[in-house]
């Protein structure tokens, strides 16, 4: 399965806290153990890369991070 969202998020919580909601919600409804560490449920995020200028975010290079296989490589690259 994948699931893909609006581009709502704004830190590495954020994306973690859904993550985690995610994997319980298909625990809960039986359609996968989503367990990270044998590959059941990966996470590949789209960041988009900026910088600030004159006290403005200016959104720039979008970038694709792949098979995050863990919550704390999520929160991690994501925040990078």
């Amino acid at each position: 399965m994948e699931l893909v969202t609006e581009a709502d998020f704004t830190s590495g919580e954020e994306v973690l806290e859904f993550a985690k909601y995610l994997q319980l919600l298909l625990r809960y409804l039986g359609v996968s153990d989503a367990d990270m560490e044998k590959g059941q449920m990966r996470v590949e995020a789209n960041v988009s890369v900026g910088h600030e200028a004159k006290g403005s975010v200016k959104l720039g290079t979008k970038v694709e991070v792949k098979n995050i296989n863990s919550f704390k490589a999520v929160v991690g690259a994501i925040d990078y």
